[in-house]
């Protein structure tokens, strides 16, 4: 069983929380290994909220490493945008597949 440090969430986490939402998302905050768990129909992304120089923890390194899904490190309103968009484009491959 890995163990990870308490955790505490960065200060803009309920700003990225927010705009996620704005864009029509579903958001779960899951605290570890990674912050948020994000989702639009049919596509779901593992987000970990961190300050301008934020880095992820050895854990969560350890983690992302090993992880087959998607993730990304997002640090303010253009992080969220990309997600987003990354997220969007993933559905409309799925639905032409």
């Amino acid at each position: 069983m890995t163990m990870y440090r308490k955790h505490r969430a960065d200060n803009n986490q309920d700003a990225i929380v927010q705009a996620f939402e704005k864009f029509g998302c579903a958001v779960q905050r899951i605290g570890r290994p990674l912050d948020l768990l994000v989702s639009v129909p049919g596509v779901t992304w593992l987000v970990d909220c961190k300050a301008k120089n934020g880095k992820l923890t050895p854990a969560q390194q350890k983690f992302c490493a090993k992880w087959l899904g998607t993730w990304s490190i997002v640090r303010d309103m253009n992080g969220v945008q990309m997600v987003v968009r990354k997220m969007r484009q993933r559905q409309v491959d799925e639905r032409n597949r």
